[in-house]
């Protein structure tokens, strides 16, 4: 086991509620992107984020809403997260649109018991 792996939480099956349309059951396997998954991944480049110690605006938050530069607002902090596109559970499309973008009010409304922080604290870039 490598020294950081220690950090890393197990990735494990998750078995969805069978849903209405379907009578199977759904299954996430470890080897599919997941917010776990990204979690993990994210302590092997938490060093290579470079931080700012000013404040970032929203002009320059705009400039980067591309697949491939990807950063969001959440509480006034800033989080690069481009890696983390391919994790998120609605899709990647969905996340890319709110790119570039305060994503506060949204998260807040959509998934309110969901810890972003936590989830990106490895991608935290700078304040707003």
């Amino acid at each position: 086991m490598k020294e950081n792996d220690k950090n890393k939480l197990n990735v494990f099956s998750a078995q969805n509620e069978k849903s209405e349309k379907s009578s199977r059951t759904e299954r996430r396997t470890p080897n599919e992107p997941n917010q776990l998954g990204y979690i993990n991944a994210s302590e092997d480049f938490k060093n290579s984020i470079i931080k700012s110690d000013k404040p970032i605006t929203k002009e320059e938050v705009a400039k980067h809403n591309k697949k491939d530069d990807a950063w969001v607002i959440y509480e006034n902090k800033v989080y690069e997260v481009t890696h983390y596109l391919k994790h998120h559970p609605g899709g990647k499309r969905i996340l890319l649109g709110k790119s570039g973008k305060d994503i506060t009010k949204y998260v807040k409304k959509m998934h309110p018991w969901v810890n972003i922080e936590e989830i990106l604290k490895h991608s935290f870039i700078g304040k707003n």
